[in-house]
């Protein structure tokens, strides 16, 4: 027998073979031995296949476990604040209406028509640009349904939103997150309040009857942002850290494996050495055994 096969086996190969489980007798490696006699293969010293069969499903678990909070934290924090965000859009839009309102001449556009040609042009802009890595939002303000006068809103769910609002005369924003044709989109539903009597009055004369009055909902403001690739990127993030937490929660527990080997293996010298003193005379003291 050559020397070549009382080499100690190293690298991938070795290690694939050591876990999967499916060695036989005849290929079972050569057994090592430290120096109190337990048995060591490479750099796994200890135990038995079962015991490491376990370490390595309680590392998948833990990297599971890592990597599934990781995301949903990633997630959370996003969409959080992804929605401040919108919040902050709708409000600056009204805070340029109101300035236009108050300081505009008589031959000027009214605020409203001024407020929708600027959410025409914002969004105009958006599908517009060639950033990849910018978050994309669109903002429209859709009438009351049944009383729209330029935008009508064409998806009936929210529709539905808007009609709910104007009955409860809310002015309560509404939230949400899902998943459509591929994409995972945020939306903001915030409805628009009347707050003067000009508002009033504008949209009156336009309808041709008195419907509206102070403090009514004549519309809201929907905003969306498509948050698609920032989700995608935190799972990325959490497929690539899930594997590093693994190998270090298997290093740590190999360690601890090893250090509870060596004290069991120190026990078991100290008792051997024991019954000899026992039966034959001599000292039981043993190094490294206090």
């Amino acid at each position: 027998m050559g020397e070549d096969q009382h080499r100690k086996p190293q690298g991938f190969f070795f290690y694939f073979y050591l876990f999967s489980g499916r060695r036989t007798t005849a290929s079972k490696p050569p057994q090592y031995t430290n120096a109190a006699g337990v048995p060591e293969i490479g750099f796994f010293a200890l135990a038995s296949l079962n015991e490491k069969r376990m370490r390595i499903v309680v590392c998948m678990l833990c990297a599971f476990v890592v990597g599934a909070v990781y995301f949903l934290a990633y997630n959370y924090k996003v969409t959080t604040r992804e929605t401040s965000q919108r919040q902050q859009l709708i409000d600056m839009t009204n805070a340029f209406t109101s300035a236009f309102a108050v300081h505009r001449d008589e031959d000027n556009l009214v605020p409203a028509t001024f407020r929708r040609i600027g959410i025409q042009e914002f969004t105009d802009s958006v599908k517009k640009s060639v950033d990849v890595r910018a978050t994309a939002s669109t903002m429209r303000m859709p009438g009351t349904p049944g009383l729209e006068l330029n935008t009508i809103e064409e998806d009936t769910r929210i529709r539905s939103i808007i009609a709910g609002m104007a009955q409860a005369r809310t002015a309560t924003r509404h939230n949400e997150h899902f998943w459509s044709e591929g994409r995972f989109v945020g939306r903001t539903i915030v409805p628009s309040v009347a707050s003067a009597d000009s508002c009033v009055g504008c949209h009156n004369a336009a309808l041709g009857e008195e419907i509206y009055e102070v403090g009514d909902v004549m519309g809201a403001f929907v905003v969306e942002t498509d948050l698609t690739r920032t989700v995608m990127q935190g799972a990325v993030y959490a497929i690539a850290t899930a594997p590093l937490v693994g190998f270090l929660v298997f290093i740590l527990i190999t360690a601890q494996a090893k250090r509870s080997a060596k004290t069991v293996t120190a026990l078991k010298r100290q008792v051997t050495a024991e019954q000899k003193a026992a039966n034959g005379g001599g000292t039981s003291k043993v190094p490294g055994i206090p």
